[in-house]
């Protein structure tokens, strides 16, 4: 009979040196691929978003909510406000799931966009009056930006910042989020909704001022 031969130690180490060079080289692309799987739930959060806020539109004169509504009984961030039992936000009504209103890429918060400011409708009553804003007005819908991903669910994050006008906010990043491929989701004025990189919403250029609604 013939003697059985194992592998060696050296052998041994030879493969579980392999394992670790594969394992290094495929787990970052489980990782971006999990990341664009959440990344495209996402977007389909903001275009929902998006409908419901054109749908209030219709029975508001064609006129965009306010990224916060005032009431006598308190205040309601347009977005942020969504999930909310208390003091829910106006487009509740036109939604099919508040869960939407959360980034599946944002764990622990309960939502994860920031209406844009400061060129979106603001504020509908507080001691300065805002004028609303008619969809009519905006001569390129296409290009401007509604909301968009923001850093996270907490204060001042219901809100994304225009980098044009409030460049000193968060050290000229706006809270505007970057989870997604170093990139954000933005929903558009006329509906629609795409994956934009950080430098294209941090840009201060032609496009730049269009995308924020600096100029029309």
């Amino acid at each position: 009979m013939g003697s059985k031969r194992g592998f060696t130690l050296i052998e041994l180490l030879v493969v579980i040196a392999i394992i670790a060079i594969l394992a290094a080289i495929l787990f970052p692309v489980f990782a971006k691929a999990r990341e664009k799987a959440r990344q495209s739930s996402c977007l389909s959060n903001t275009k929902q978003i998006s409908i419901g806020i054109l749908s209030y539109t219709q029975d508001y004169d064609e006129c965009l909510p306010y990224g916060q509504m005032d009431y006598a009984a308190g205040s309601a961030y347009i977005i942020a406000n969504i999930p909310s039992t208390t003091n829910p936000s106006a487009i509740v009504p036109y939604l099919k799931n508040t869960q939407i209103a959360k980034c599946p890429s944002l764990a622990g918060a309960s939502y994860g966009y920031g209406w844009s400011y400061n060129h979106m409708p603001y504020r509908s009553g507080t001691t300065t009056i805002y004028t609303p804003a008619s969809l009519g007005t905006f001569n390129y819908p296409s290009e401007v930006m509604m909301f968009a991903d923001s850093q996270d669910g907490t204060g001042a994050r219901a809100y994304v910042y225009c980098p044009i006008h409030q460049s000193t906010i968060d050290g000229g990043r706006g809270y505007v989020g970057e989870r997604h491929n170093d990139g954000a989701n933005v929903a558009f004025l006329d509906g629609h909704s795409k994956w934009l990189s950080k430098s294209v919403m941090r840009k201060t250029d032609a496009a730049g001022q269009r995308l924020w609604y600096c100029t029309n």
